[in-house]
């Protein structure tokens, strides 16, 4: 099992806190004469990964903070795949709203630009397969404009995303209102909805060392008052 803490100790990250460790990969990187090689080399040392790449610093970064302060929180059960598929998909969310942008040095989006254009997007990938941006996660798409049934749990846990308050980990939303909107944004059933619910609320709770009895979703009205009687 990779030992999270000598790594950061060995990359001179402090480990007395997620801020502190935070504030310390910035200024590697922003330091680093290649701080998106810096970036990089962290996330690959702390996940145990040499598979991510990417020619986006200001990404990068953000991405690196992520996954130190996953492995923090976590402790044991730190997951590195699980972490660095949320910080990628946390970074990527934070670089797509617009009141965010100036963090990636992109100017804000345009006032006539949509919600509905900015959430989702179409666009070619270098490989001439269609991709679909769904909550500012690009998924691959069939002839027919459909997602494809690997990228449909990628887009379920963005739009979980979106959902949830990143500091209580918990959604002012019902359990049925995510699943609605699985249905509408990702085309699907009802049924297939609260599967990819439920195993997106399951690795998210996952990534941030949850317990199975944490609630992300608010009760409905009809559980409220059960609850009550």
């Amino acid at each position: 099992m990779l030992n999270t803490t000598q790594v950061l100790d060995r990359l001179q990250i402090s480990t007395a806190s997620p801020s502190k460790a935070i504030q310390d990969v910035r200024e590697r990187v922003m330091s680093a004469k290649d701080g998106l090689a810096e970036a990089i080399k962290i996330i690959t040392n702390v996940t145990g990964r040499d598979t991510y790449e990417s020619d986006d610093q200001h990404l990068a970064l953000h991405i690196a903070q992520g996954v130190v302060q996953a492995a923090l929180n976590d402790g044991d059960k730190f997951n590195p795949d699980t972490a660095l598929k949320f910080a990628e998909l946390a970074a990527t969310k934070m670089r797509a709203d617009p009141a965010l942008a100036w963090l990636f040095g992109t100017a804000k989006k345009a006032a006539t630009t949509t919600e509905e254009e900015t959430a989702e997007t179409t666009t070619p990938a270098p490989t001439g397969k269609k991709t679909k941006k769904v909550a500012g996660v690009s998924v691959a798409i069939k002839a027919n404009g459909k997602i494809k049934k690997g990228g449909k749990q990628d887009a379920a846990d963005a739009l979980l995303l979106t959902v949830i308050d990143a500091k209580t980990h918990v959604s002012d939303k019902t359990n049925q209102d995510f699943v609605q909107m699985l249905v509408k944004e990702l085309d699907m059933s009802k049924q297939g909805a609260t599967t990819y619910a439920y195993n997106a609320c399951k690795s998210y709770k996952a990534t941030h060392g949850l317990g199975k009895t944490h609630e992300i979703f608010a009760k409905s009205k009809k559980g409220r008052k059960a609850a009550e009687e």
